[in-house]
């Protein structure tokens, strides 16, 4: 009787310099070889698609803290959004640069309007690596001091990164695009940097 001859299988591995070698061995290690060359490909789709998802998220959440610490007038709240040297540009007439201008700015709104709310949608990102841009869309509703409310909307258009793990907003332009009540007079809007 002639012994059964069974032909060898090759398992996948990596040389030292990173390329794929073939070895001989028996046909269980072929298998796990395909296997583990696919589920390490398998592994790292999946770790970028879901980085990405968390990514969106996260950048999803600032439009809204930054919402909230605006209009619940929380400072540290809406300052922890901004990059250290974040820029805020506000329609064209005016642009913020670092966390202490912003903080300036955003303190004199208080002080001149009473109250107001944002609404932010359509949010749109785009994440690449590290950074990302986005745009969404604003509704305000804005208390004037003489008692009078009201409503106009824009539009943001944003620029992230992430430093040290936290994405952050490096710019925003903040662009109105719409007044639907009449436009409130120059004194109603003139901002207050100082109390009085």
């Amino acid at each position: 009787m002639s012994p059964v001859h069974r032909p060898r299988s090759h398992a996948l591995h990596h040389d030292r310099g990173g390329r794929i070698v073939a070895l001989a061995n028996g046909p269980s290690c072929a298998a796990r070889g395909y296997r583990r060359l696919w589920d390490s490909v398998r592994m790292n789709e999946v770790e970028r698609r879901l980085d990405r998802v968390e990514s969106e998220l996260a950048i999803h959440r600032l439009a809204a803290e930054y919402c909230h610490g605006a209009d619940k007038r929380d400072l540290d709240r809406f300052l922890a959004v901004w990059a250290p040297t974040g820029v805020w540009r506000i329609d064209d007439d005016a642009r913020f640069e670092g966390r202490e201008a912003i903080a300036r700015v955003v303190q004199a709104q208080w002080r001149t309007f009473p109250q107001y709310v944002h609404w932010t949608t359509n949010h749109t990102v785009s994440v690449d690596g590290d950074t990302a841009h986005g745009e969404c869309d604003v509704a305000v509703l804005v208390h004037l001091h003489g008692g009078r409310w009201v409503r106009t909307g824009g539009t943001y258009r944003d620029q992230y990164r992430r430093i040290d793990g936290r994405w952050l907003i490096t710019h925003r332009d903040a662009s109105t695009r719409f007044d639907v009540d009449p436009t409130p007079n120059e004194d109603e809007i003139r901002l207050r940097f100082e109390d009085g």
